[in-house]
């Protein structure tokens, strides 16, 4: 079993093109004692970073300038070949093909944002 400690020492990528969303994912994980967080506002950046700092969980928007997060997922799946890619989707877009397409990619799951 994981201990508590090394679950909020989990390295967790953010990738989003809205700065607000980034803040508020950022400020609700620092809250909860999450300590090692690196956050992204270009998806241009995405695959280096995600080399660089191999991520344990990676909340991913689909719908991004430059690369969509469809794009990212297939950069991440070339990194890491035919293994787990730890992407959760969070999205505003709440077409059910859409939800389907991030799963298919590789997303372990997805979540509206639009709550």
């Amino acid at each position: 079993m994981i201990s508590e400690q090394k679950l909020l020492n989990a390295r967790i990528l953010i990738i989003d093109d809205n700065q607000s969303n980034v803040d508020l994912l950022k400020d609700i994980l620092t809250t909860e004692g999450y300590t090692s967080l690196l956050c992204l506002t270009d998806s241009r950046d995405a695959q280096n970073l995600y080399l660089a700092y191999d991520p344990e969980l990676v909340l991913l928007d689909i719908n991004m300038p430059y690369f969509d997060g469809f794009q990212l997922l297939d950069q991440f799946k070339e990194v890491e070949k035919n293994s787990y890619i730890p992407v959760l989707v969070l999205t505003a877009l709440q077409d059910h093909k859409i939800r389907i397409k991030a799963l298919k990619s590789g997303a372990q799951d997805f979540f509206d944002k639009a709550v």
